[in-house]
């Protein structure tokens, strides 16, 4: 129902379970509605959340006496951009869940917490100083000389002129064999982005934390002189936070990151880097459910952006788009630096004799190896006879007493029991 003139209505996305948003009436006549994009505090049940405007309207299908007004502005935060709500918008409606539930675990706990009466400042405000002093405080007088980049193979040299070459939106599958030199060719590209436009941001995504710090420290090496953030779950949230507030605010210029990173709002992005593609990491599974890859080419698709895909081994929906031509297909079949690749053997076991499931080729080749001072490493398809000792009468599994794991059963020798 139509309000007064002194109100509107803001509609509000909160981080429930559920697909609607939420009618609130603004009553400030001092100060101006808040658009879609701000942050505000509402009343929910007995307690009060933040929550992201994303409609404003002159009335609401609730009756008047129904609809609780604004708390407040959350001061500081950055309004998020109109492609950032477009890309929110379309992600919840393709991936079935609730605006709400996917914007707001997207930003940093620290920033999305409800200020307290006894706060000491800005929670943002010290995030954003955080971040301006640890950078000020890492960079010295004479910047650093940069790390001298490898000579790049023919390979190499041809995958980046390729990318160089291409304009506007385009999918790019960088298929190279291991230790082929992806990330060179990564960094050559994003280096010439970057010097073209010396606002603009790049987003360089890898599936697990444990190869950020690496890859971060090596583009850091790579670009002494440009702010770089890095994005993950793991880190301490007063960091994360600084971090997020760098990138959406165009002060990190290089954003590094686990899936999460693929959400934040990087209003000067101009390429993507989706670093082992193929990887289940990359999927979110919980909460809201989302696949970071394909939101990361929606994102390219929706801004118009340049996107690469990077995998030794790539996914078969990446693969099957390559061969279709939707996407165009890189390929490095030689390895950097000179390196030769292993001499692979296969061993049929029909009709072989097997001594704990190794052929004797296999046998002799591992005592060799050991012979001459040198490693060798077995992989089996799985651990012990049978992955688990279960009765087929009752049902009844043998678990561990003093954790969840089941036990394994390991069986030595040829005898088994069923011959006795």
């Amino acid at each position: 129902m139509p309000l007064s003139d002194s109100h509107a209505i803001v509609r509000v996305a909160l981080d429930v379970p559920l697909p609607e948003l939420f009618d609130y009436r603004w009553e400030r006549a001092d100060s101006p509605c808040p658009s879609p994009g701000d942050w505000v505090v509402v009343p929910w049940g007995r307690t009060r959340r933040v929550g992201l405007v994303a409609q404003t309207a002159a009335e609401s299908a609730l009756p008047e006496c129904r609809i609780r007004p604004v708390d407040a502005c959350l001061t500081g935060m950055p309004r998020m951009p109109a492609d950032w709500l477009d890309l929110i918008d379309f992600a919840s409606r393709y991936y079935h869940c609730g605006l709400g539930e996917l914007a707001l675990p997207a930003v940093p706990k620290l920033l999305r917490t409800v200020p307290g009466a006894r706060s000491r400042g800005s929670a943002v405000e010290r995030a954003r100083s955080r971040y301006g002093a640890r950078s000020a405080s890492g960079m010295p007088a004479e910047p650093p000389a940069a790390d001298a980049p490898p000579a790049l193979t023919p390979g190499q040299a041809a995958a980046v002129d390729a990318l160089l070459a291409a304009q506007g939106h385009h999918v790019t599958v960088l298929h190279g064999i291991t230790g082929s030199g992806k990330t060179e060719v990564y960094l050559r590209w994003l280096a010439s982005i970057l010097e073209s436009d010396p606002d603009g941001q790049v987003l360089l995504l890898v599936p697990e934390i444990a190869l950020t710090p690496q890859l971060a420290q090596r583009v850091s090496a790579r670009f002494p002189t440009i702010p770089i953030a890095v994005l993950h779950s793991d880190m301490p949230d007063a960091e994360r936070a600084a971090a997020w507030l760098a990138a959406a605010e165009g002060r990190a210029r290089i954003v590094l990151g686990t899936r999460l990173a693929v959400l934040a709002p990087l209003p000067a992005l101009r390429a993507v880097v989706v670093d082992e593609e193929h990887d289940a990491s990359f999927r979110q599974q919980e909460g809201a459910r989302y696949s970071a890859r394909d939101l990361a080419i929606a994102l390219g698709a929706r801004r118009g952006l340049p996107v690469v895909l990077g995998s030794a081994t790539p996914s078969l929906e990446t693969w099957h788009a390559a061969q279709l031509g939707r996407y165009r297909l890189l390929t490095l079949a030689d390895r950097a630096g000179g390196a030769a690749r292993p001499t692979v053997r296969r061993l049929p076991l029909t009709g072989a004799t097997l001594e704990h499931g190794l052929t004797r080729t296999a046998i002799e080749a591992v005592r060799a190896t050991v012979a001459r001072g040198e490693q060798a490493l077995l992989y089996l398809n799985r651990r012990g006879y049978s992955p688990v000792l279960a009765c087929d009468a009752c049902g009844w599994m043998s678990r561990c007493d003093q954790c969840d794991a089941w036990r394994v059963l390991h069986r030595m020798g040829a005898v088994s029991a069923d011959r006795t």
